[in-house]
């Protein structure tokens, strides 16, 4: 596999595409210039909520086209995605999209059938089709009709008969009409239309209405300017609010665009805060009104002429740090007006719910923020939902005078702790505040890994204080401790600072388990199976997913690995536990029972670790499950990655029936799935290991210190060689989200399921 020649393609046509983006739009904004909604924006929004889409595939594409007035929905809050497009929908809708006049030709009720057309699209039609009733343009569209039309409304010029060869890619293209497979080869040939299944076009199958949406959506590039529409594309650097006699609110929100000027946007609310004058905004995978734009997202404003139809955001991101609470103190636009007391909050999470986080700042104490339908969560630049949080994350809360939350940035692995490492204290140097150790060891998830014969550490402030006391200092503790010390290194995978340092005394002890109980009050921690309770104290060190947190941060049915004082002692040192997965997501396995044209049924279903206090096991739930696929999925199969309509077409063929599955899913949503016929497939086995290499050729990784999980015992055992895997079809959990194996590298902490050959899923430790 050439992964790094893929990555560069990948980033030229990220570039490529950003270009030929900016031509799409129609004209050029003036710096200064406003830009405004639509009345009635609440009663759009609400119309466009189609109940039928939720979780649909072309769920965007109908909500994009929609919002800008170009489709709508069948009634009752339905847009009948299913339902077939007839002739006369299909034209009207492309004339719709390409700004055709509205007016038909013809009177009265003898009239032709296609006089009930646009009269712009009367000079495409065949003379077969011009003679067509009324009966024939309510009959529903064929796929090859569509095609057509799509080419001749582009003035496309219709391929040479002698030879159609994206035509003939196709098992089916002699049923191709012959009039028709000229311009249906030259759209193949543009690529503005696939097959519904791998060699299958099926020209004279009904076009539905959620695929003549995706189609639309896909041409949209090129029939905006033709319609006097537009796309803007840039951040929100500026919201403003100022109130007007009624009581009303004007926002104004002030957009610098990556072409270079500086627009507004402007927004009326009335007196009870509802939308008089606004835009439809999609952001944070759901519909809402443009007044939810805060400062830092990044917008792209879908246009005609001044005014703003619809717009798609996602929250820009910055710098996790700062002071645990400052206020800011905005500008004030008018005299009548001031911005108001927002805040800021600093932290790690404690508790996260879906109405609310508990967040401890930098003095320990807890604030609790609620979280609206407004509040933006993001990391690393991608949108989180409140359940892909973890305790411990290190976030920045934009907060208003309620205490609601506005934006919630989170931190990202370059905020996580460093390595964990033991050691003998051999000398202090009082002048450069660095403390030498001997014999250590690198404490990795339950097990020592050899160190240095002498380790040169540099000590922070709160790591001297911890070591020699508050008031002590190197000079004075120079001659003083000499025993073994567990130390906690600052983030980053070269750091020799240490941020944190106990005493350990003569020897340290390792355990791990189920925590069982955990009192408070009497500092005391159980763990399955031991009798006696390790003691905690305010030496001891607690980290939780790579964060420094508290005790009060753990919580029963926990796995945890604890680093304790020597024999006799009890006292914990150090307390350390990790979520493998966010609290949204689930893996699943299972038999694939069928394959459906938008997910597919599992059977025999068993899910990793939840609930059980045991996170490796599997456990069998329901007999069936079904899972919706995810629009853009992740599909692995054993001829390595798929496309949606590939694995989809199986519904026809039967392909994939009866292979095993591995699914990552949020809810019933499928974001990665891995199929494989079951004979491939060993009996398997998780492992955690630390990667040590990636052969970029033949997709192998190699592990280092590697544990693998005991069922039989419930806990990890520690193997005594590397494991390499062929990890070309795995998939990747990076980030907390889907990846591909070519984002892994070296020293990435993985927990991999395997059956001894082949990694089926591997998840990064983050």
């Amino acid at each position: 596999m050439a992964w790094p020649r893929m990555t560069l393609l990948f980033t030229w046509l990220t570039l490529l595409l950003a270009t030929v983006f900016c031509g799409e739009t129609t004209g050029q904004p003036l710096n200064s210039q406003t830009l405004g909604g639509q009345a009635g924006a609440e009663g759009r929004l609400m119309a466009v909520q189609f109940a039928d889409m939720e979780g649909h595939w072309a769920r965007v594409p109908v909500m994009r086209l929609a919002g800008q007035g170009i489709i709508s929905g069948r009634g009752d809050g339905r847009f009948d995605p299913e339902a077939p497009v007839t002739r006369i929908e299909a034209l009207n809708l492309l004339g719709r999209a390409a700004g055709w006049e509205a007016s038909t030709t013809g009177t009265g009720q003898n009239r032709q059938g296609a006089s009930y057309l646009p009269a712009a699209a009367q000079k495409f039609l065949t003379t077969k089709e011009k003679a067509y009733t009324l009966a024939d343009w309510q009959a529903p569209a064929a796929r090859q009709e569509v095609a057509a039309w799509v080419g001749r409304a582009l003035g496309l010029a219709p391929a040479g008969t002698a030879f159609l060869p994206a035509l003939a890619s196709f098992q089916d293209s002699g049923e191709v009409d012959g009039e028709l497979a000229p311009m249906v080869e030259a759209v193949l040939q543009e690529s503005l239309m696939a097959g519904v299944q791998a060699g299958i076009f099926a020209p004279r199958q009904a076009m539905t209405r959620a695929e003549m949406a995706a189609l639309l959506d896909r041409l949209d590039g090129r029939l905006a300017s033709l319609r006097g529409a537009s796309r803007l594309e840039g951040q929100v650097v500026d919201r403003v609010e100022t109130w007007t006699d009624g009581g009303g609110r004007i926002v104004t929100l002030r957009v610098a665009t990556f072409g270079g000027p500086v627009v507004g946007l402007q927004i009326e609310l009335g007196a009870n805060g509802e939308s008089l004058v606004d835009f439809l905004l999609y952001k944070n995978g759901a519909l809402t009104l443009g007044r939810g734009l805060n400062v830092g997202d990044t917008v792209k404003l879908f246009l005609q002429g001044e005014k703003v139809l619809y717009a798609e955001a996602s929250p820009g991101a910055f710098n996790i740090g700062g002071s645990a609470a400052s206020a800011i103190n905005g500008p004030t636009a008018t005299p009548a007006y001031n911005q108001g007391d927002i805040r800021m909050v600093n932290g790690y999470l404690r508790e996260i719910n879906d109405d609310k986080l508990v967040v401890v700042d930098g003095a320990g104490n807890e604030r609790s923020v609620a979280i609206t339908g407004t509040t933006t969560i993001i990391r690393s630049g991608h949108i989180l939902l409140p359940d892909d949080l973890k305790t411990g994350d290190q976030v920045k809360v934009q907060m208003d005078g309620r205490g609601r939350a506005l934006t919630v940035q989170v931190g990202n692995d370059t905020n996580r702790l460093g390595r964990v490492l033991r050691g003998k204290v051999d000398r202090v140097n009082p002048l450069d505040g660095k403390i030498v150790l001997r014999d250590t060891g690198e404490f990795f998830y339950g097990t020592w890994l050899p160190g240095d014969s002498l380790k040169t550490l540099k000590l922070s402030r709160d790591a001297v204080a911890s070591l020699f006391g508050s008031g002590g200092s190197l000079g004075v503790a120079a001659g003083g401790f000499n025993g073994e010390v567990l130390t906690v290194l600052e983030d980053g995978t070269g750091s020799d600072t240490a941020t944190a340092v106990t005493k350990a005394g003569a020897s340290m002890r390792l355990y791990e388990g189920t925590l069982e109980d955990l009192y408070l009050g009497s500092g005391e921690m159980f763990l399955e199976g031991e009798d006696k309770p390790l003691l905690l104290t305010n030496d001891t060190i607690f980290i939780k997913n790579g964060q420094k947190v508290a005790a009060a941060d753990f919580k029963a049915g926990d796995y945890v690995f604890m680093v304790a004082a020597g024999p006799g002692t009890g006292q914990a040192l150090m307390v350390y536990g990790t979520d493998v997965l966010p609290a949204s997501w689930r893996l699943y396995r299972g038999e694939i029972e069928e394959v459906k044209k938008e997910g597919f049924t599992l059977y025999d279903v068993e899910v990793m670790g939840y609930g059980s206090g045991r996170p490796f096991d599997w456990e069998e739930t329901e007999d069936d499950k079904d899972f919706n696929l995810d629009w853009e999925p992740v599909i692995m199969g054993q001829g390595g990655e798929m496309s949606r309509d590939d694995f989809t077409a199986g519904r026809f063929t039967g392909d994939y029936e009866g292979d095993y599955a591995y699914v990552l899913a949020r809810g019933n949503t499928a974001h990665g799935l891995l199929v494989l016929p079951d004979d491939a497939v060993g009996p398997t086995m998780t492992s955690l290991g630390r990667l040590k290499g990636i052969d970029r050729d033949d997709g192998t990784v190699t592990l280092t210190a590697v544990r693998d999980w005991s069922t039989g015992y419930g806990r990890w055992q520690d193997r005594d060689e590397d494991l390499e895997l062929d990890a070309r079809r795995a998939l990747v959990l990076k980030g907390r989200k889907i990846g591909a194996p070519e984002e892994l590298v070296p020293g990435d902490v993985l927990y991999v399921v395997h059956d001894g050959r082949q990694a089926l899923v591997l998840m990064v430790a983050d």
